[in-house]
């Protein structure tokens, strides 16, 4: 399978990702409760800033965003899994947290030379969103791809049919 957009579309079940916005309704469905409600400040936040004073449209309702917050809140003070080591390598991608950090290149926007960094990526306590049930530390990098694929073994599966296709077309 090459890197064509159609034959990477085949690698995900689209019925998961059924269109869940109509922008004559102006309506969007909650991820979490799976109700459609009006797109509005009091029922869901823009999670990030775009150019052109636009924005991306949190997937959860406000109300849904306290209860899991709440939820992550009470899963971290029960947790009793001890923070990692310094020398702690992450299951997934096996780096240390010095090696994640040192991924990004941080610079002033104006003179390009090195700044300070003003937050340092952290393990992440990994769950189970279906049960909440905890299932260890790993690195935000990783914590964030897994949540990309929804945690969805099929998906991740695809994905590394995919790039090992992509390798062997490339032999």
């Amino acid at each position: 399978m090459g890197r064509n957009s159609l034959d990477q579309l085949s690698l995900f079940n689209l019925e998961d990702y059924e269109k869940k916005y109509d922008s004559s309704i102006e309506t969007y469905t909650c991820r979490k409760c799976k109700k459609a409600k009006p797109i509005t400040r009091e029922n869901f936040e823009i999670r990030t800033i775009l150019r052109n004073d636009t924005g991306i449209l949190s997937t959860m309702c406000l109300s849904c965003q306290k209860d899991y917050q709440e939820e992550r809140r009470e899963r971290i003070k029960y947790n009793t899994l001890p923070y990692p080591s310094d020398d702690y390598r992450c299951p997934i991608c096996t780096r240390t947290l010095e090696e994640i950090n040192n991924l990004t290149v941080v610079v002033d926007r104006d003179t390009y030379k090195p700044a300070s960094r003003k937050f340092e990526k952290r393990w992440v306590l990994d769950h189970d969103h279906d049960t909440g049930k905890v299932r260890g530390w790993i690195c935000s990098p990783c914590n964030v791809t897994l949540g990309a694929f929804g945690d969805n073994t099929i998906n991740l599966k695809r994905a590394i049919k995919y790039l090992e296709e992509s390798e062997n077309n490339n032999e």
